[in-house]
């Protein structure tokens, strides 16, 4: 299956929240003493949220194509018996919905701040409460990546996203998407109209396929 609106608006959004999830995590990783606490609660934000919203995108997709297995459901069964799961997830409901500060407290070694996990998280109603079993966030979020990578790219893999034959654009897509683009004026349409004709496109789109292909194995952990 070549690429359509569908799969590439998907898979636009996915790398999105891959990118930005995979740059918060570095800086929690690496978040050096004296840092300021905005910048370690922007860490915590933009990663939990990122997560998330990578593993929504793809449950989503999931059930746009009706997918029978419930990839949700496969990241629980990825954390075993522990609550570690719902908990990231509450704990993000927590800190974007209800202001919770995850930089409230934390350990230290010669260089580096680790901000310990709330002991409980609850979820919106306040009658469901989660403990996770890691001390600190960066645990966790190492954790939440090592599951949630494995599942997305068993996903992605399975459904040929991950096949640059299947991952090209068409010129026929590249010239509507052209066409249709209501910031180039004519003249620029015009010219890549012409330019499109001069070069070897489908050699071009491949190229552009296998690049975002290995950017997504390099995001997922899969170089």
């Amino acid at each position: 299956m070549r690429m359509n609106d569908l799969r590439l608006m998907f898979l636009d959004g996915l790398l999105w929240y891959l990118e930005t999830r995979n740059w918060a995590f570095e800086k929690l990783r690496s978040c050096p003493i004296g840092s300021q606490g905005l910048d370690i609660k922007m860490y915590h934000y933009l990663y939990f949220s990122n997560l998330f919203g990578a593993v929504d995108i793809v449950r989503d997709h999931s059930k746009e194509i009706r997918e029978k297995a419930d990839f949700e459901e496969v990241i629980r069964r990825g954390f075993g018996n522990a609550d570690d799961y719902q908990y990231a997830r509450e704990l993000r409901n927590a800190i974007v919905h209800r202001g919770l500060n995850p930089a409230s407290a934390g350990h230290a070694d010669d260089k580096i701040l680790y901000m310990l996990c709330p002991p409980i998280v609850s979820d919106r109603a306040g009658k469901k409460h989660y403990s996770c079993t890691f001390l600190y966030t960066v645990q966790l979020a190492e954790c939440c990546n090592q599951i949630v990578n494995a599942a997305i790219f068993e996903f992605l893999d399975s459904h040929d996203f991950l096949k640059s034959a299947e991952m090209t654009v068409s010129k026929e897509k590249t010239l509507e998407a052209v066409n249709n683009s209501t910031a180039m004026p004519d003249w620029a349409k015009a010219m890549a109209a012409q330019a499109f004709d001069n070069i070897d496109f489908e050699q071009m789109a491949t190229t552009i396929a296998e690049t975002r292909i290995n950017h997504l194995k390099d995001l997922l952990g899969y170089k």
